[in-house]
């Protein structure tokens, strides 16, 4: 939807402008984690809609659901959030440029997913998301 493909332009542009703000420039290496950042920003959104959409049948309003898909899927989004950020903190150490490189693009896609998933996506979802999804 409009309010998924919003939430993941956040992601992939804030992450985008913390790489260019620490003085990265895009070349080969860079590219290959840029594609698999497209893939790990669209993961918590796509739960949230998800739970959103199948929320439980009947007359349900915006905030139910909202409140449905955070309770029903939060807690597995942040350990997956929380396995993803430790794996890339013990890449930090690695002594190969392109594994650190990808370990801080890996840190701050899953920051930026999770303030995307779990504020902007849930604020779009209960401030103007369907009332009754199909």
């Amino acid at each position: 939807t409009l309010y998924s493909l919003c939430t993941i332009a956040y992601v992939l542009f804030s992450t985008t402008a913390m790489l260019v703000a620490r003085g990265w420039t895009l070349g080969f290496l860079e590219s290959i984690c840029f594609a698999i950042l497209i893939g790990m920003s669209c993961d918590f959104v796509i739960h949230f809609g998800h739970a959103y959409v199948h929320a439980s049948s009947g007359a349900m309003s915006r905030h139910d659901r909202t409140k449905y898909a955070l309770i029903r899927m939060g807690p597995s989004i942040l350990a997956a959030a929380l396995t993803s950020i430790s794996a890339a903190t013990i890449m930090l150490f690695c002594e190969m440029a392109f594994f650190q490189q990808f370990a801080y693009i890996l840190l701050y896609s899953i920051l930026q997913a999770m303030v995307g998933s779990f504020f902007v996506f849930t604020a779009f979802t209960d401030c103007i998301g369907p009332s009754n999804p199909t």
